[in-house]
């Protein structure tokens, strides 16, 4: 059973409500922004709890986010093979923490695998360059004619 961990992921800088779902792999398995209206509504819109009191406006996007999110996670992990938890405070979840770290492990290892990429491009056209001592300069070139 895979367990997919969501938590309000948002700044202070933020617009809107970042809510990001992680699998307990590591994986993102989903992010989606809520407006301070929809917000209270996030815990069932992604799958977390089975009842809602919106209304309105607020309970078609709701319900239309949560399908979204219950057809993604069928998809990615299995028909029924996964529950999703909602967080208040995911730095004080071991499991949350493990994900979170194995991440960032992967974020890490490809900016490194990005950067040794560039670096051997770099160092690629840099060696089809000619250096300074061999580009040639005339007199002639050197000086521009005007008419």
């Amino acid at each position: 059973m895979k367990i997919i961990y969501v938590f309000n992921d948002t700044r202070p800088s933020d617009r809107q409500h970042a809510i990001f779902a992680l699998a307990d792999d590591g994986k993102p398995a989903a992010i989606t922004h809520f407006d301070d209206w929809t917000l209270p509504y996030a815990p069932f819109a992604m799958c977390c709890i089975q009842e809602c009191d919106a209304t309105g406006s607020n309970a078609v996007l709701v319900a239309g986010t949560r399908e979204s999110a219950f057809i993604g996670f069928n998809r990615r992990f299995g028909e029924g093979q996964w529950t999703a938890v909602w967080l208040d405070d995911p730095r004080r979840d071991p499991g949350c923490l493990d994900a979170l770290r194995i991440l960032h492990r992967e974020i890490e290892r490809q900016e490194a695998e990005q950067i040794r990429a560039a670096k051997e491009a770099a160092e690629s056209v840099l060696s089809w360059l000619p250096a300074a001592f061999e580009i040639e300069i005339s007199a002639t070139n050197s000086k521009p004619t005007t008419h």
